[in-house]
């Protein structure tokens, strides 16, 4: 009993010390190494001469200290909070090499045809992914741990609120016009009675769990979990859309944040219904 308990106990330090190793001081000093080094000057992307090296390479480097500075410790306080709620190693792994392999190429891709710039570079993308998965790592951690079943369109509709309000910032100050907004709001509309439906059966099956004292307390605790952590993932998305677009940095690029929030929300929503369809009966 005692053998089996260590070799848990050993198992358990090993995981905390290669996650550790990788997410929270191996990411981190490759971006330092990069900026520090020569290798920043050479993973920039020129939006007229790219290649598929500065494609994927560009989204490590940055263009000042302030750059670097943000990208970096916004990632490592993230990283940290998805450490804390995740209920699946692997799949957890598998999510994280998904973000990191495609959202790259995509932002990249997407900047070269959309976007009138001369250069394009920085970590923003993959942080606006690794936010978006924030956001999916507090849904499956309250289906998995805390028994709160919702759906997808529950976690869609945070990002689409989160979303338009967004667009109302922007359409206020005269920044984008008003048709998208409502274009957002139509949409939305559309996933509101399967969320509603979801979030009247949580709250009904919380309201029989808070039947007993000590269930009152569990009910407290999940509520008050729950507000913060969705509060937190809105207030991340706001981050991503400053007003003031250009900055001492250079200028911001919102629309690679969307591109990047988008995938990190969809790759691993993906993922899971994917593997669910895939379980056969033999």
């Amino acid at each position: 009993m005692q053998l089996q308990l260590r070799k848990r106990q050993t198992t358990k330090l090993r995981a905390i010390f290669l996650d550790t190793s990788i997410f929270l001081i191996g990411i981190p000093l490759f971006l330092t190494i990069v900026f520090f080094s020569d290798l920043n000057d050479k993973f920039v992307l020129y939006l007229n001469d790219p290649s598929l090296f500065t494609i994927y390479f560009s989204n490590f480097a940055h263009s000042n200290l302030n750059h670097f500075f943000d990208n970096t410790v916004a990632y490592i306080v993230i990283i940290f909070l998805i450490l804390l709620l995740r209920t699946d190693r692997k799949e957890f792994y598998y999510d994280i090499f998904l973000i990191f392999f495609i959202v790259p190429f995509v932002v990249s891709i997407s900047t070269l045809l959309l976007i009138n710039a001369h250069t394009s570079l920085g970590f923003s993308g993959i942080v606006s992914a690794i936010m978006a998965y924030y956001l999916f790592s507090v849904y499956e951690f309250t289906q998995k741990q805390l028994n709160v079943c919702l759906s997808y369109a529950v976690v869609i509709l945070i990002f689409g609120f989160s979303f338009l309000l967004v667009l109302l910032q922007y359409s206020l100050a005269n920044l984008i016009e008003f048709r998208f907004l409502i274009f957002v709001g139509i949409v939305l509309s559309l996933l509101l009675p399967k969320a509603t439906k979801d979030i009247i059966k949580a709250y009904k099956s919380m309201k029989q769990l808070g039947s007993t004292e000590r269930g009152k307390f569990t009910v407290i605790i999940i509520s008050i979990f729950m507000f913060f952590s969705y509060s937190l993932a809105i207030m991340m998305f706001f981050v991503l859309f400053p007003i003031e677009i250009a900055t001492s940095t250079g200028q911001v690029n919102i629309f690679g944040h969307l591109i990047g929030y988008c995938c990190g929300l969809i790759l691993p929503i993906s993922q899971r219904i994917v593997k669910n369809s895939c379980k056969y009966e033999i």
